[in-house]
């Protein structure tokens, strides 16, 4: 820990610089990707340069840290703003001046986060192709990235399809339209998240099950992917499923909610189903916490291996059967190439309604137990509460209710329900289509918007959990 006298200057800089992640990964240029998977000690170092002791905070010290952040915020306020807000009113005016001749637009590709960054750009593009955006004018898009790229490869490939300029120079006019002038000519058709519900990660044309994928892959990259993935045990001959499962180490990063959180191991009994019917497993992933442990060749743990890149990440989910994940960011990927999905562990499943019947075809909810009942809360019940879309954990616990996760013969069952669907071969019985139709009937109806749930929810799950259905 440094010295007491250099506690002050230092907490005083990184005051003002941002984040200790950030701080981090200054100081450490050279193994950035190292620091990123350690946040935890970032945070560690900050609290002992803020005078913490094993997480303790003195009085003395936490004035200090509120004196600082006062500091920060109007540091931002007072000497950054009026730059950037004198930037965008310029930039503005210029975009003015050049109507009659060009309508020049701007639009933002949100490559922070790997799922923003694929889904809503690859609809835009599959929405332009079958003439939704056409426009009678003579227009110029202008696009930009955020500064953190999640997939350098996705770039690339979005850098050939869409017109990038640095992010200086439209970034600040992008932002103060999104908020004051949203219906801005000078904004792109793109349907952004901060002004739209429906916004371009929602296919609400049904165009991406009209088009093929706008990336693919040349015959180098072919050969470059399958060299890489035969090296990991994977025969192009064979097919397999990707497994995706969220842990706290994606949280750790982006400070997301931990209740979408769950473990790879517990996926591990529906990996070994599938290797008895003839299908490889690959679990994919860029930040993970826990290797998956386990000693058949044909069960793959790719984020612990040699050959992970950016360009295999996405390689790998484009060539899968399907793909099986917890709700996050790389669910999107599957979509872009077409690759059916199904979803386990998924507390907000009311948020399944951003994908189309033919992205995502199947999943299952995790479970609510409330404490005041002692027992697990039914569908009618979940949706009365609107706790099917709540986005924070504190909503969980202030409501009495703990989040459980689906069971590993749960997520085997799903699993292999899903492999019957996409080979053809499911055939439900009476009862389970029964049970279908009455989940059909309790499941929320959003009439203000044209986002709806199109997915089907795991027959063995409802079948395990027959409480779930009550009250119809």
């Amino acid at each position: 820990m440094l010295s007491h006298p250099m506690r002050r200057p230092i907490c005083f800089i990184m005051a003002i610089l941002g984040s200790p992640s950030a701080i981090w990964e200054k100081v450490c240029e050279n193994g950035v990707a190292t620091c990123r998977s350690r946040t935890h000690q970032c945070n560690s170092l900050f609290l002992d340069l803020m005078g913490h002791a094993r997480g303790q905070q003195s009085m003395e010290c936490r004035r200090r840290h509120l004196g600082l952040k006062f500091v920060r915020k109007v540091l931002r306020v007072c000497v950054l703003r009026p730059p950037r807000e004198f930037w965008a009113i310029l930039v503005h005016a210029v975009l003015y001046a050049a109507r009659p001749i060009v309508l020049i637009r701007l639009g933002e590709l949100e490559s922070r986060k790997i799922g923003h960054f694929s889904l809503p750009a690859e609809t835009y593009l599959a929405e332009c192709s079958m003439g939704i955006h056409n426009d009678s004018r003579r227009t110029l898009d202008l696009w930009y990235f955020d500064r953190e790229v999640s997939n350098s490869f996705l770039a690339d490939r979005w850098r050939q399809r869409f017109r990038v300029v640095p992010r200086i120079l439209v970034q600040p006019c992008h932002l103060r339209m999104l908020s004051k002038t949203p219906n801005s000519p000078h904004l792109t058709p793109f349907r952004h998240w901060r002004t739209t519900f429906d916004w371009n990660a929602v296919d609400i044309y049904g165009v991406t099950s009209r088009t093929a994928s706008s990336i693919t892959f040349g015959a180098d990259e072919e050969l470059k992917g399958w060299a890489a993935a035969t090296r990991l045990g994977l025969d192009p001959r064979v097919p397999y499923v990707c497994f995706m499962a969220r842990d706290h180490a994606f949280a750790d990063i982006s400070h997301g909610p931990g209740f979408r959180d769950s473990r790879i191991q517990d996926s591990l009994p529906a990996m070994q189903a599938l290797v008895e019917r003839g299908v490889t497993c690959v679990r994919v992933g860029k930040v993970v916490s826990e290797e998956l442990k386990s000693n058949n060749p044909r069960i793959v743990d790719y984020p612990y291996s040699a050959i992970r890149s950016d360009f295999m990440d996405l390689f790998l989910i484009a060539h899968a059967r399907f793909m099986v994940s917890t709700a996050t960011g790389i669910d999107q990927v599957a979509a872009i190439f077409r690759v059916p999905l199904v979803l386990v562990n998924v507390a907000d499943w009311g948020n399944t309604d951003l994908h189309t019947a033919e992205q995502l075809p199947l999943f299952i909810p995790k479970k609510l137990f409330s404490i005041n009942l002692q027992r697990n809360l039914s569908c009618a019940e979940i949706t009365s509460l609107g706790a099917q879309e709540w986005q924070y954990e504190k909503l969980f616990q202030e409501s009495g209710i703990e989040i459980v996760n689906n069971s590993p013969d749960e997520i085997k069952d799903t699993v292999l329900e899903m492999l019957d669907r996409v080979n053809g071969s499911w055939s439900p019985s009476r009862a389970d289509a029964m049970h279908q139709d009455r989940f059909e009937r309790l499941k929320p109806q959003k009439a203000a918007s044209r986002r709806q749930i199109h997915a089907a929810i795991g027959t063995g799950f409802l079948r395990r959990n027959p409480g779930f259905l009550d009250g119809t």
